[in-house]
């Protein structure tokens, strides 16, 4: 988790900069990127495949089970964006959109139950530092309120904790600069939803349908761009 920990950090002068660059040249919306968003939790990501067929090849059904969908889950997503994507189509999630969508929201809470459980702080903290990295970007550089503006419409209140969390090297008493970093993120993140709700931009729908975290918001949308 360290080195998560440490990847996370160094992607957040690079946020920071490229908010810059967007304000230096006066873009007042950048469009969002898939590949910026993903690489900020790269580790973590392709940690979840790794470690779901480790679990099969150690007969682990536990392990197995427990990485199922952000394992065995992502890899099946991922191929069906990246095919789509190669044949220049929108994927058309229909209502698959919302099962998806649950998925990913029991898993977050299960993973952060078994952290506990299994004394693993650092697992609740780095899922918090990334989205909150990711929350960042999207607000300062896209005035996409995100997940927050998300939290109205689906109703998924323990979105809350997502911040709390960051502060969970307090709780638990992690290296001090774990302890600055959390700090930061927080600041900045609440920062950044101030901004969107000054922009009155904070209860606007995303324009992308391509984007994973947007697919509740275009559950219909066709297959081709065309439609």
């Amino acid at each position: 988790m360290d080195f998560i920990i440490y990847w996370l950090m160094a992607f957040l002068p690079i946020i920071l900069l490229k908010i810059a660059i967007i304000r230096y040249k006066n873009i007042s919306k950048a469009k969002d990127s898939m590949l910026f968003t993903e690489a900020i939790g790269l580790p973590l990501t392709f940690m979840q495949p790794v470690i779901f067929f480790m679990a099969i090849f150690t007969l682990d059904y536990t392990g197995v089970l427990i990485t199922a969908w952000w394992g065995a889950g992502f890899l099946f997503v991922a191929f069906i964006v990246l095919k789509n994507k190669y044949k220049n189509s929108v994927t058309n999630w229909g209502n698959s959109g919302i099962y998806i969508s649950w998925l990913c929201k029991v898993h977050y809470i299960m993973y952060v139950f078994l952290a506990f459980i299994w004394d693993m702080p650092k697992l609740i903290f780095v899922l918090s530092a990334w989205i909150a990295s990711d929350q960042i970007e999207k607000t300062f550089a896209s005035v996409d309120a995100d997940r927050t503006r998300r939290t109205f419409h689906d109703y998924w209140v323990i979105r809350l904790m997502y911040p709390v969390f960051l502060f969970i090297p307090f709780f638990y008493d992690l290296h001090y600069i774990f302890k600055v970093y959390g700090t930061v993120l927080f600041i900045i993140w609440l920062a950044g939803i101030l901004y969107v709700i000054q922009k009155k931009e904070f209860m606007n729908l995303p324009e992308d349908p391509s984007l994973l975290r947007n697919m509740i918001y275009f559950r219909q949308q066709g297959r081709n761009k065309e439609d």
